[in-house]
């Protein structure tokens, strides 16, 4: 805990976390989508080193949710498949951020470079 302390880079993140977890539970209950799509871009956007793995580990807790919420795991590949399709569309803008700032970063360094 203390380390996380000395480095607002994983704070930052970690703080943020039960809110991601509460737009899951948010859109399996209520069937809202808005919040988990703001949740994933804000995320994505604060610390993508960390993201993948809180990408891997929604799997994990969807699936354990749905089954805790609904009783069984039989219709849940539609409702997945919805919330996957909001994730990506959500991980879209960072993404392309990423893409044009390092696009710009390579057109700099090479202008600077003389090439």
């Amino acid at each position: 805990m203390l380390q996380v302390m000395r480095d607002p880079f994983f704070a930052t993140f970690t703080a943020f976390l039960p809110l991601y977890f509460l737009s899951v539970d948010r859109y399996i209950v209520e069937k809202k989508h808005g919040f988990f799509i703001f949740m994933v871009f804000f995320m994505f956007f604060n610390n993508y080193y960390l993201f993948y793995m809180t990408s891997l580990f929604t799997i994990l807790y969807y699936l354990w949710r749905h089954e805790k919420e609904y009783g069984t795991l039989h219709d849940v590949m539609k409702p997945a498949g919805r919330l996957i399709g909001f994730y990506l569309v959500a991980s879209a803008v960072p993404v392309s951020s990423l893409c044009r700032r390092s696009s710009t970063f390579s057109a700099t360094a090479a202008s600077e470079s003389g090439i």
